[in-house]
């Protein structure tokens, strides 16, 4: 396929981010399409033509034999855990300003995982570096959002719709600010409760980066609380039964935001984390935890109700918390993000979290700082 888009864009003088913009994909799209890595579909072929006032074989002209379509391995940084990615592992791919981020794409049951390209060999990686064989180049925008909530998945299928496709990251409060900060998310969640101030997450967010960097909007108040097997077989209800020779838990691991109400709660019940079998057992998600006590290997979890909902546990409520999205400042004008916001205010979505997660969504989309 002889490709002529970079010489008739330079000789109409425009950038290569304008012409993204102006056809709505990613910079990246146009330097794949140039560089012949990518050949575009019919729909974007038209649009670069019109735009340039050109026919699509001005633009695309096919020789033979065809040039292969399959780019040479490029350079990335991985996030996640890149230690234990191999040569042809999956991994989806995402651009947060000048940089590429590559996230290992995680199993789906039955099915191969999303993926936008695989580990190259025999490249490979090294440490937070590696090289990537891209097999496809999303269109469209992208969005990476790290954080804990399960209801990402909802929000990807209401963003969808606008073009936009959300790269969820599973990662605790801690793990999803330091993406944040590292520049490797557009978003991060957070929440974290504090029994004297409804504005925990803000505090903490204060603490975590400098006087106006970020924006905090609202995702939904959730219920954190203990789940346990349906009928509640060892009669647990409060952090006090935690020490019983009979309770085993499953404990989510430091810097979450479960972990560190535990710590809280069971501190003023006066209780030490030695006395409660299962305390080091840790699993890296609400649902991992929620899992173990589904499968009868823990007795129960603290955890977030939605989890107990989705895995038909019962339970225990204890908190209310706000979940929000911490979101940098020089992000907010990004048209992504801009649909994110106008998405927290759609009602089809907030009455999507309300009825399938049972999240309180009274302040769903509001701007707390920013």
């Amino acid at each position: 396929m002889q490709n002529k888009l970079a010489d008739i864009r330079r000789d109409r003088g425009i950038s290569v981010a304008a012409l993204a913009q102006a056809i709505g994909v990613r910079r990246q799209t146009i330097y794949a399409i140039e560089s012949g890595a990518y050949v575009p579909n019919t729909a974007i072929a038209l649009r670069l033509a019109r735009l340039l006032s050109v026919t699509v074989e001005d633009l695309f002209l096919h020789e033979e034999p065809a040039a292969s379509l399959i780019a040479e391995p490029e350079p990335v940084e991985i996030i996640g855990n890149a230690t234990n990615l191999r040569p042809g592992d999956p991994v989806r791919l995402s651009t947060i300003g000048e940089r590429r981020i590559a996230l290992p794409a995680g199993p789906q049951v039955d099915f191969y995982p999303e993926m936008d390209g695989t580990i190259a060999a025999p490249d490979g990686q090294k440490g937070r570096e590696a090289y990537v064989q891209v097999l496809q180049e999303p269109e469209g925008y992208d969005l990476l959002i790290a954080g804990c909530d399960p209801a990402a998945s909802l929000l990807a299928g209401s963003l969808q719709d606008a073009g936009v496709r959300l790269i969820p990251w599973i990662a605790n409060n801690s793990s999803a600010l330091q993406l944040l900060k590292n520049g490797h998310a557009h978003v991060a969640g957070c929440h974290v409760y504090d029994r004297k101030s409804e504005n925990a997450n803000l505090l903490f967010l204060q603490k975590n980066f400098t006087d106006g960097e970020i924006a905090v909007v609202n995702f939904a108040t959730w219920e954190e609380g203990i789940l346990v097997p349906r009928g509640n077989p060892k009669d647990i209800h409060s952090v006090e039964d935690l020490v019983r020779k009979d309770v085993r838990i499953a404990n989510r691991e430091a810097g979450s935001g479960s972990r560190r109400l535990l710590d809280e709660l069971i501190k003023r019940a006066g209780i030490a984390s030695t006395q409660i079998n299962g305390y080091t057992n840790t699993f890296e998600t609400h649902l991992a935890a929620a899992r173990e006590v589904r499968d009868g290997r823990a007795d129960c979890c603290l955890s977030i109700g939605s989890a107990a909902r989705l895995l038909g546990l019962d339970f225990i409520p204890v908190v209310k918390e706000r979940y929000d999205f911490a979101i940098p400042k020089a992000f907010l004008n990004l048209k992504p993000v801009q649909i994110l916001l106008d998405n927290l205010n759609r009602a089809a979505l907030r009455h999507m979290l309300e009825a399938a997660c049972g999240y309180d969504i009274s302040v769903t989309g509001k701007v707390i700082a920013g």
